[in-house]
């Protein structure tokens, strides 16, 4: 599946649930689809602050990494 494949599929997702269809995918150096989000504003409820799916892409994906990193724990980064 091509990143733009990947992105319509979280599109059509978000058009399944009744939102706004929109779709964004990070996509590492590798080409590989590191992050996927769709469109969550109704599901989440929040039609008065409208984060961007892009954002909550890039969000998923910082969340991924700090797992990633052995005893990493968020906002402790560095921190033995």
């Amino acid at each position: 599946m091509t990143p733009m494949e990947h992105a319509l599929a979280q599109a059509r997702a978000a058009a399944a649930r009744r939102e706004v269809p929109v779709g964004a995918v990070v996509i590492g150096p590798d080409g590989v689809v590191m992050a996927a989000r769709g469109n969550e504003v109704e599901a989440r409820d929040e039609t008065t602050r409208r984060p961007h799916v892009k954002v909550k892409s890039c969000r998923r994906l910082r969340a991924a990494l700090l797992v990633a990193r052995a005893g990493s724990v968020p906002g402790q980064e560095g921190v033995k």
